[in-house]
């Protein structure tokens, strides 16, 4: 609750403190309804919401790079008389208190490390984690993940699956589950016991549901606009993303050239390319613990990242490869590096919520 109000404080704050901002291309009546919060992609799912997907081939533009289930829980609100943007906003703060609280509970559980509330701080001071107070799938995303977790780790399959699909409907970054989940189906085969000619079958068919969940919309699309790869087009027109390694390259001259040309307080692709490099080390450090279902996510997710062909946003897509909060855990045992990471990560994330709200681009 702390958390919430103080990131929607600052966001009334910082409206229009900085110089010139951006405006977004919105109709009056989003311009009316838009909170603080609501900006840049929050525009995007509104569109769906209210109007359903759209593509123009000839401009490239439409919204079809966001999957569905997110904006499509807004229709109910919408229906029942809530402006879009705060039907948006109310989910995303249910979808996070019920992150906050499977968290807790899961780092309780599993990880035995601390004071479980510590793994939220840690998440929580992350720099873009006010993207889950945002009207983004960000806070519904990472509930999922968790609840995918959790359910793995009690061998609940059918919910497992239940959970992966939804998720695959979500973020094409499901995919980052399925390692972990096959991991944890191959782990089910070798236990053996009663159940040993079920279950891994029943694991394995869960750890596919992410797949079927993105598949299932990459399905729709072929149906709807004859293209069952337009959200790779429509993320390559809107962004320069296409799969392959390109992005890695490209970032790489963006930071020596942004240094060159804007000066230093231009490092936009020099935090995407850091956000790439926490989250490799977050990885092995999950693998050296032996958190082996955790590291593979925080791997595979890096790998989507970097596959994506742009490192564009990296650090909001590290937000839900929750596993991080365990690897920042870590500093806890050193007081100076765990309230140095705090202070710095809270400042940061501060100067990102008064860029956010003044419609100046965060990555």
């Amino acid at each position: 609750m702390v958390f919430a109000a103080s990131v929607h404080a600052l966001g009334a704050w910082g409206e229009g403190r900085m110089t010139s901002p951006l405006r977004p291309d919105w109709d009056a009546e989003a311009m009316a309804e838009a909170s603080p919060m609501a900006r840049f992609d929050a525009g995007w799912y509104r569109s769906v919401a209210k109007e359903g997907y759209s593509w123009d081939a000839a401009r490239g533009v439409g919204n079809v790079m966001l999957f569905p289930l997110y904006p499509l829980l807004w229709r109910p609100l919408w229906w029942a008389g809530v402006p879009l943007f705060w039907a948006g906003l109310l989910l995303a703060h249910l979808a996070f208190f019920a992150a906050v609280a499977l968290l807790a509970a899961y780092a309780a559980r599993e990880w035995g490390e601390g004071n479980p509330r510590d793994a939220v701080v840690a998440l929580l001071a992350f720099p873009w984690a006010f993207y889950l107070l945002a009207p983004y799938a960000e806070s519904l995303f990472l509930a999922l993940a968790l609840g995918v977790f959790a359910a793995a780790r009690r061998r609940r399959w059918v919910l497992v699956a239940l959970l992966g699909l939804l998720a695959g409907l979500t973020r094409i970054h499901a995919l980052a589950l399925v390692p972990p989940l096959l991991w944890f189906a191959w782990r089910e085969a070798r236990g053996g016991g009663p159940e040993a000619r079920r279950s891994p079958l029943l694991a394995g068919a869960a750890a596919l549901a992410p797949v079927c969940g993105v598949a299932a919309y990459f399905a729709w699309l072929a149906a709807r606009f004859g293209d069952p790869l337009l959200y790779f087009h429509a993320q390559r027109s809107g962004w320069a993303r296409a799969p392959g390694l390109s992005g890695l390259g490209r970032s790489l001259g963006l930071i020596g050239e942004n240094l060159r040309e804007r000066g230093l307080l231009h490092l936009g692709p020099a935090v995407d390319l850091l956000a790439v490099v926490f989250l490799v080390v977050a990885a092995v450090w999950c693998f050296r613990r032996g958190a082996a279902a955790e590291g593979l996510y925080v791997a595979a997710g890096a790998l989507l990242v970097v596959g994506s062909g742009s490192l564009l946003a990296a650090g909001r897509y590290a937000l839900v490869l929750f596993p991080i909060a365990r690897s920042l855990l870590a500093l806890r045992r050193r007081p100076v590096l765990w309230y140095g990471y705090l202070a710095g990560a809270l400042l940061l994330q501060a100067y990102l919520v008064v860029r956010f709200v003044n419609n100046l681009w965060v990555a």
